[in-house]
């Protein structure tokens, strides 16, 4: 509390409120800065755990691995129930169920029999289409069948493609079991940056295990 000595024809009114005016602006700008700090802090850690992925990804020996790494990271950095990947079959046109993490045992055998061909579901054809990220609220449910909504209990799923040098390796689901999630932007960007390296780990080891096959099948005939 300033009290200022009383100065004819309202001095004390302009003085008090340029005071006023000043601190206001001084803590706008000491508030924006802390908020810039706080976002690189944050944007430090997104990029650090973005960097580790990759240092696994590139590390895993098989495809497995990849997986493995890939899911396990999705669910610890969104919190979701449940992360599954597909690999895309370009000659079926299909979607082949590849991996799920998830706490709910039954998930695993409902998850490998499904069959998710294009043209089947709204929103295979849009990921297949677009190869963009799609999130699906209630709103938005009619883009899956209603016995793929009734078999898992989905309320909410953000679904992106595996695209590797524009084309599509396979796509990536997240969802909470029987819950809805809104998935904000953060979330979504740092899930698209794990399933950008995700793609291009697993189109390595496919060439790789590709090179391998082509080398066996060589020396058998020589």
């Amino acid at each position: 509390l300033v009290l200022w000595q009383k100065e004819p024809e309202g001095g004390i009114t302009f003085l008090g409120s340029s005071v006023l005016v000043l601190g206001l602006a001084l803590s706008l700008v000491l508030g924006s800065l802390v908020w810039v700090l706080s976002t690189k802090a944050e944007q430090a850690d997104v990029y650090a755990a973005l960097l580790e992925v990759s240092h696994q990804l590139g590390a895993s020996p098989d495809m497995n691995s990849v997986f493995r790494v890939t899911g396990e990271t999705c669910l610890r950095m969104t919190g979701v129930d449940r992360c599954a990947i597909f690999l895309w079959n370009e000659t079926g046109r299909q979607f082949i169920p590849s991996w799920i993490s998830s706490n709910q045992p039954e998930d695993v055998q409902q998850f490998l029999s499904l069959k998710l061909k294009y043209g089947d579901m709204a929103l295979i054809n849009k990921i297949v289409d677009e190869k963009r990220s799609v999130l699906v609220q209630p709103e938005k449910m009619g883009l899956i069948s209603p016995n793929l909504v009734r078999l898992f209990n989905i309320r909410s799923v953000l679904v992106t493609p595996l695209v590797s040098k524009g084309n599509l390796i396979g796509a990536m689901t997240l969802d909470h079991e029987g819950r809805q999630r809104r998935f904000p932007l953060r979330e979504q960007a740092i899930i698209g940056g794990i399933a950008a390296q995700a793609a291009i780990a697993i189109e390595n080891i496919s060439l790789l295990t590709e090179t391998r096959k082509q080398s066996e099948l060589i020396g058998k005939k020589n």
